[in-house]
């Protein structure tokens, strides 16, 4: 059954402003709540209903994951089935396709694989680093990547560093900053690729520009170079990938390489109550700006912020629960109507067993459920039983799958539709096979099955060719091998 469109909630001014913009260069910046990515699709509708452009001529970007998943639903919600026609994903996924097509032109190999951060930490394992210094020296590999000059290694680390990417390259492997790293200078060196490339979409949209890192504006800017239509939406004090090289100024400097006299301000918090963000933007005042924005809320609460502090988690638990029995009992609520948000998995994990032992039906975030634990233990256990190569009964994972989670630098996913991806590739050398080369292992609930699937490589005629997920987490075979 085709999906029917539904249309756009109807802008605030200033969102107006943004959505309607002329074509050429457009920066908004956003505060929190303010519809960063409402206004980015509704610019793409624009675009398409008003300047009659074709979708596939249209290229949305973005950080991470969740993100990309977020712009694709809506997308879908608004435009039905001509979304899935306009390139959208993470700026890895676009970097990953690009290399893909470009193989030989960028220096590389074909077949090779993408290295997720549990196989970058595999690799220290064997160079000797210790495991509590793993993350933090790949943070500082990939600052260097990225700042060059201006952040120096000491000489042990750049010792391990030459030891590193020579693993990786006798591997035949890429990091995700080499994705980024080697499709700019790709687009740097070839000025005639770089132009094919670039001809292929006539706007370029880019969601959390803040997060945005100098190497990564750099490949931005030069597809979006023959025409000038760059929408960058963005917000100077949300960036969260600073550790990573992203720099908020980032924003100045768009502003100040197309001549833009004023961006515009999105400064009306739709989200939060005038409580809640007053509160935050106390908490924030002494964080410089770099752009002036009066940001308001209007949305009133009969409740006001308040904080409690507690010797312990037992102690914080007994007050919640406490209050939430007697909220309810006073406001004839269900137990549906409350939440309760925490910073580690591990307090959930404590507050979960306090809440079903009191009796309170509660679901823990997605996946960490004690019950999802126990069904996915179940239906692993079931997988394991099957005799047959295909594990009939057990669900493969879809060739569109996203970026492994929890890499570093957030959630990196995949990019749909991008047109003329090669999806070629050789085998590499049986000790480095990745996922991409060898299988996808099917995944039962969040956990992998025992036995591999052939990744299933979908075509999708004259609308270019989706990509397949090469960079899932690396078989536990390379991995063994690596060992």
């Amino acid at each position: 059954m085709p999906f029917e469109p539904l249309p756009l909630p109807l802008p605030l001014k200033r969102q107006r402003l943004a959505i309607e913009a002329p074509l050429g260069p457009v920066l908004v910046i956003a505060g929190p709540g303010a519809g960063k990515t409402y206004c980015l699709i509704a610019r793409i509708d624009h675009l398409i209903h008003r300047h009659s452009m074709p979708p596939e001529r249209l290229c949305a970007v973005t950080f991470t994951n969740r993100a990309a998943e977020e712009i694709a639903a809506r997308l879908q919600h608004t435009l039905g089935e001509r979304a899935e026609t306009i390139t959208r994903g993470t700026i890895h996924a676009l970097c990953l396709a690009l290399l893909r097509e470009h193989t030989e032109a960028a220096g590389l190999q074909k077949g090779f694989g993408v290295a997720d951060e549990e196989y970058q930490k595999v690799i220290l394992g064997r160079l000797h680093v210790p495991l509590e210094q793993r993350g933090p020296l790949l943070t500082r590999f990939s600052r260097h990547r990225i700042q060059k000059q201006d952040y120096p290694l000491t000489a042990d680390d750049a010792r391990v560093y030459r030891e590193y990417t020579t693993w990786l390259a006798h591997r035949n492997m890429l990091d995700f900053d080499d994705l980024v790293t080697k499709a700019e200078e790709l687009l740097r060196v070839r000025g005639d690729i770089a132009d094919a490339i670039a001809a292929r979409w006539d706007y370029l949209l880019v969601d959390e520009f803040q997060d945005v890192n100098a190497v990564q504006y750099d490949l931005l800017k030069r597809l979006a170079a023959p025409h000038g239509n760059f929408f960058a939406v963005g917000d100077d004090e949300q960036s969260i990938f600073a550790w990573t090289g992203a720099d908020p100024y980032v924003l100045v400097r768009f502003q100040r390489d197309y001549a833009i006299n004023r961006p515009i301000v999105l400064d009306k918090n739709c989200r939060c109550s005038r409580q809640i963000f007053e509160t935050a933007r106390r908490v924030l005042a002494h964080n410089p700006q770099l752009f002036e924005k009066q940001l308001s809320a209007e949305q009133d609460s009969p409740y006001e912020v308040a904080a409690f502090a507690f010797r312990d988690e037992e102690e914080e638990a007994s007050w919640l629960l406490e209050d939430i029995a007697h909220d309810r009992a006073a406001a004839d609520l269900g137990w549906g109507d409350y939440a309760v948000l925490y910073r580690k998995h591990r307090l959930g994990e404590y507050l979960e067993g306090r809440l079903l032992r009191a009796g309170i039906p509660c679901r823990l975030a997605r996946g960490r459920a004690r019950r999802h634990q126990v069904r996915d233990r179940r239906l692993t256990d079931r997988a394991r039983s099957r005799r047959s190569g295909r594990a009939r009964g057990v669900r493969s994972v879809r060739a569109l799958g996203p970026f492994p989670s929890g890499s570093r630098g957030g959630d990196r996913g995949e990019l749909r539709r991008l047109p003329r991806v090669d999806t070629h590739t050789r085998p590499a050398p049986a000790r480095a096979r990745s996922r991409y080369q060898e299988a996808v292992a099917p995944r039962v609930s969040g956990r992998e099955s025992p036995r591999p699937q052939p990744v299933a490589r979908h075509v999708a005629a004259a609308r270019g060719r989706d990509l397949v997920p090469e960079c899932r987490a690396v078989s536990q075979r390379a991995r063994r091998a690596a060992r």
